[in-house]
């Protein structure tokens, strides 16, 4: 804090997951430090804070997953920088993918079959929502939990847990639906991370609806929201897992127009 003005210039959030290790976030993608300046120094010094900080509590190890490179590249490169100057390693690099939201359709950024597949959801009557209600919450949940199931994977949060997020910040949690014939076939869960970005937290579409491929018409629409709501960057998420690249996941979002950029976990003893 600027002791003059009494002005906020850094935060940080640290939670102690085992005796001795601080992390940052507990959970969620990423935590780390967020600052409102690019100020190099004022790194340092907050470093050095929390780490006398953190020590004091019994601190052993630390650990920081920072956001992707591509939410604030100048911030990501000096704050790399003061992170690995004052001992920390990398412990993980994953690859994020974003799309740049800007003036240009994203039906234009795709390749061809996502482009036909989009104008194949378009001539079947598909439509796109924005869902509040908390039935309406409900049954976006059941679309990605399905999904999910379907591939193998768990949904990491709960319902209840989901609606409680929505109840405390209604204007960061954002649900959006596609539907066909008023079915649900595909689904987001999406936070607005700050005014510039909003960040896909999960996505998918029914199993009964592959054919349709109705995520590439829901990723559409969901940056024509974003461009109407002047935001400037949609971040799809990693596709890697532990560090580990998954190349069919790596290959259908770059296939969607986006972009790679690195999100890296830094670590301190």
């Amino acid at each position: 804090i600027d002791k003059e003005t009494k002005r906020v210039l850094c935060v940080a959030h640290f939670t102690e997951k085992e005796p001795g290790f601080f992390a940052s976030p507990f959970r969620g993608t990423y935590g780390g430090i967020d600052s409102k300046e690019h100020d190099i120094e004022l790194f340092d010094i907050f470093l050095e804070d929390i780490t006398k900080e953190l020590k004091k509590a019994g601190a052993k190890k630390m650990q920081l997953a920072l956001a992707p490179e591509a939410h604030d590249p100048t911030r990501h490169h000096l704050l790399l920088n003061a992170l690995l100057r004052h001992d920390f390693g990398i412990v993980k690099q994953d690859i994020n993918y974003d799309l740049t939201v800007d003036a240009t359709p994203l039906i234009d950024k795709m390749e061809r079959n996502n482009q036909k597949r989009v104008r194949k959801c378009q001539r079947e009557g598909c439509s796109f929502h924005s869902f509040y209600k908390p039935k309406d919450i409900e049954a976006v949940y059941a679309v990605i939990k399905k999904n999910r199931q379907s591939k193998g994977f768990p949904v990491t949060m709960t319902l209840e847990h989901m609606l409680e997020m929505k109840k405390l910040f209604p204007d960061v949690w954002q649900f959006f639906g596609t539907s066909l014939k008023d079915e649900l076939i595909a689904a987001s869960v999406c936070i607005r991370v700050n005014p510039a970005i909003l960040y896909v937290f999960y996505w998918g579409d029914l199993p009964e609806a592959h054919a349709l491929s109705p995520v590439a018409f829901h990723a559409d629409h969901l940056y024509r929201y974003c461009q109407e709501q002047k935001i400037e960057l949609l971040d799809i998420g990693t596709a890697t897992d532990g560090g580990i690249p998954n190349i069919g996941l790596m290959t259908f979002k770059e296939r969607l127009g986006c972009k790679p950029s690195l999100k890296v976990t830094m670590e301190k003893i």
